[in-house]
């Protein structure tokens, strides 16, 4: 029984299980990340390029339809982008007018003068208010206490003056800060 060499034997299951899979090894694993990210970047630039293109065709089919249009459809389409502008000014600034109601009528109307009209304008951030009171002094005190409020930079008068019921109308404009 000595003369048995078990020794190789056991040397050959050790190099055996040495062995690693193809799949276990690095090279495998970093060829394989790289694919993916090369895939993933592809995609994207595709992605992109497409929507460039699709972004370019919208543009001249655009330009195409306002070159076709009469004046007065003309006229109709910047009001309506108008609109659209100013509504998403407003979503974006997240303007809510009855938040701009309750900010300066309720809290800086004084007794002797009430509220008319409220126009919010989105797209110049200004208010446009009509106000009426007992005097022209009640209008100025007012004018004042709204100009001397934190939300407005500036409070133009755009127009005064009486109306049947012998009332000071003032109508003005006051710009917000931001």
């Amino acid at each position: 029984m000595s003369d048995i060499n078990l020794h190789k034997a056991a040397e050959s299951d050790i190099r055996i299980s040495r062995q690693k899979s193809i799949i276990k090894s690095g090279p495998f694993i970093s060829l394989t990340i790289l694919i993916v990210v090369m895939v993933a970047y592809g995609i994207t630039f595709a992605t992109k390029q497409t929507s460039e293109k699709r972004k370019e065709d919208l543009r001249k089919e655009r330009d195409t339809a306002m070159a076709s249009l009469d004046q007065v459809s003309m006229v109709e389409a910047v009001d309506f982008q108008y609109s659209v502008d100013n509504i998403a000014f407003n979503v974006d600034n997240k303007k809510n007018p009855q938040k701009v109601l309750e900010e300066t009528v309720e809290k800086y109307m004084i007794k002797s003068s009430y509220l008319k009209s409220l126009a919010y304008n989105g797209v110049e951030n200004k208010l446009t208010l009509e106000l009426a009171s007992e005097s022209f002094r009640d209008s100025a005190s007012q004018i004042l206490s709204l100009k001397n409020s934190d939300l407005f930079k500036d409070i133009r008068v755009i127009d005064s003056g009486r109306n049947q019921d012998k009332e000071a109308i003032v109508k003005l404009d006051a710009f917000y800060l931001q």
